[in-house]
């Protein structure tokens, strides 16, 4: 009978740490390196066989705990979380998304380099967007904003490019990245 409370309890603090405090799916704790969905739901629902050590460790990991909380609370303890709890941004997302891809072997290592890099730039380009918006109207802003916009839909475009073309050697991205970086800076300043 202790078990099956020890489950319960178990199954409580990590739903509640997963979907309340840091906001993620099961399937985002398992890209976050913590155990498959349905040993996830097996323990958030307090059924099953007792967690072994290793999905214990995984769960510490995922759920952004200290080493060994998930193993005090199975125990009966608190776990103790990693501060703040910071949960996974959309780029973060994006990128455990075509980890996952690769790992199943559906796109190359390269694939995701570039992918990546393609959600950075648009993460850039919605920051730039925020800022943009909090500055006073003027004309000179409107074109800055928008040269360094039309530069970074390039950029994503030529990044896009290199990811079907990435068979062809790690050169592409390399180069891509400095005529990105020599071009944006001509763009601020001018």
């Amino acid at each position: 009978m202790r078990m099956d409370a020890d489950m319960a309890r178990l199954g409580q603090v990590i739903q509640q740490r997963r979907d309340n405090e840091l906001g993620l799916t099961q399937e985002e704790v398992r890209e976050a390196g913590g155990p498959s969905i349905a040993t996830l739901s097996a323990l958030e629902n307090g059924v099953g066989k007792p967690p072994s050590r290793a999905t214990l460790r995984k769960l510490d990991a995922a759920l952004q705990w200290s080493p060994g909380s998930a193993e005090r609370v199975w125990r009966g303890g608190t776990p103790d979380a990693l501060t703040p709890a910071v949960p996974l941004t959309e780029l973060d997302r994006t990128h455990a998304k075509y980890r996952a891809l690769a790992q199943a072997g559906s796109v190359s290592g390269m694939v995701v380099v570039a992918l990546t890099r393609v959600a950075r730039v648009s993460e850039v380009a919605g920051n730039i967007a925020q800022l943009a918006a909090k500055l006073p109207p003027s004309d000179e802003a409107d074109a800055l904003v928008n040269a360094i916009s039309e530069q970074l839909l390039t950029a994503t475009d030529e990044l896009l490019v290199a990811a079907v073309a990435s068979e062809k050697g790690p050169g592409i991205l390399s180069a891509l990245e400095q005529r990105l970086a020599r071009t944006l800076p001509n763009e601020i300043e001018s």
